[in-house]
């Protein structure tokens, strides 16, 4: 038998549901008589070395369960029956669904392998094969007292009509989809109850969206990020509303040489501060990484006033020069300096 064309495995024996595997101790003419489950007609039990055990049915037989398709599902439901009645729990793996996309405004898929064990189903004391809910027959069903438990799909060729999710969904039948191959239900790597079984879908109703820790990591940075670029928005906004309050009258540069041969640019305003439309007072500030203040008049603010600030640099100037700084003070105070913006009180001046 070809390994990619699956076939029959499982016979009905004596009215009960045998893998054909039970019987390869016997020999041909010791072999019970066997019939297929689907078209109930005796159907010939291959139980060689070479070949997967199988069956097959006689050459004038017309039955769904010859196409490799259906023998698939066929296996897969029986194997499925065969394993849950030795266990009273399954468990599916969950994967996480990702960052949404309303977070990062792209769809963001989790990497595969950032997947949980979830307890799906549980507590049932038989398995049936084709059992009948409703309007819909389900291929697997796990029952408790005939109540439905837990429901599995065997996904072939076609998915299950979303309909029929729908009323199972609307009953709260845990119910889970699967594909499945002949590696599901064969050799040494096939699945058990001890297992997650791989969904395609299920019952999402059932269990809440689950998110990684990766995943949810990458959301906190990204909500952290929003939070900074907020509170940076709000200081700006208030200093700025905080800089409308002043109104430079003069500006001047003074270079700054120091011995280490650095060079910096101090910027010296004069200015009054308002409050509700009165001037409140007017000083000197020093503007380089912080602001610093020099000296202060009070209203009524004259040219007598703002001559005391000018002197009030010259002395802070020479105080400078007597500590073996070097300063260039060929600028002259600028009249209301158009240049100036708020923002500039905020700003480090630096030759380069």
């Amino acid at each position: 038998m070809n390994k990619y064309q699956p076939a029959l495995q499982w016979v009905i024996v004596s009215g009960e549901k045998r893998h054909v595997s039970d019987f390869a101790h016997l020999k041909p003419n010791q072999r019970p008589e066997a019939f297929c489950p689907l078209c109930e007609k005796t159907v010939i039990m291959r139980l060689g070395q070479k070949n997967v055990h199988h069956v097959a049915h006689t050459p004038d037989s017309i039955c769904a369960a010859t196409q490799p398709e259906t023998a698939l599902h066929i296996n897969t439901k029986y194997y499925l029956q065969q394993e849950l009645q030795k266990s009273s729990e399954l468990y599916i793996w969950q994967f996480c669904e990702g960052i949404p996309q309303k977070i990062f405004h792209y769809p963001y898929l989790c990497n595969e392998e950032n997947k949980r064990s979830v307890l799906f189903s549980k507590n049932w004391d038989r398995v049936e094969v084709e059992w009948q809910v409703g309007p819909y027959w389900l291929d697997v069903a796990m029952l408790n007292r005939d109540e439905v438990v837990g429901a599995i799909e065997v996904l072939v060729t076609h998915e299950t009509e979303a309909e029929k999710k729908t009323y199972l969904n609307s009953l709260n039948i845990p119910w889970v989809e699967i594909g499945t191959s002949e590696e599901f239900y064969s050799g040494d790597d096939a699945w058990t109850t001890s297992k997650p079984l791989v969904a395609e879908d299920y019952n999402k109703t059932l269990i809440e969206n689950w998110i990684c820790k990766n995943c949810t990591d990458r959301i906190e940075e990204h909500h952290q990020r929003k939070r900074e670029v907020k509170r940076h928005e709000k200081e700006q906004k208030r200093k700025r509303e905080f800089a409308k309050q002043f109104t430079v009258l003069f500006a001047r540069y003074v270079d700054y040489h120091y011995q280490s041969l650095k060079k910096y640019r101090y910027v010296y305003v004069i200015q009054t501060m308002t409050k509700n439309g009165e001037v409140v007072h007017a000083e000197l500030q020093e503007i380089n990484s912080k602001r610093r203040r020099i000296a202060i008049e009070y209203p009524p603010i004259t040219e007598e006033s703002i001559s005391g600030l000018r002197q009030a640099l010259k002395v802070e100037l020479a105080k400078k020069e007597e500590r073996g700084i070097i300063l260039n003070r060929s600028g002259n105070w600028i009249k209301n300096p158009k240049s100036f913006h708020p923002k500039m009180f905020l700003d480090v001046f630096r030759l380069r």
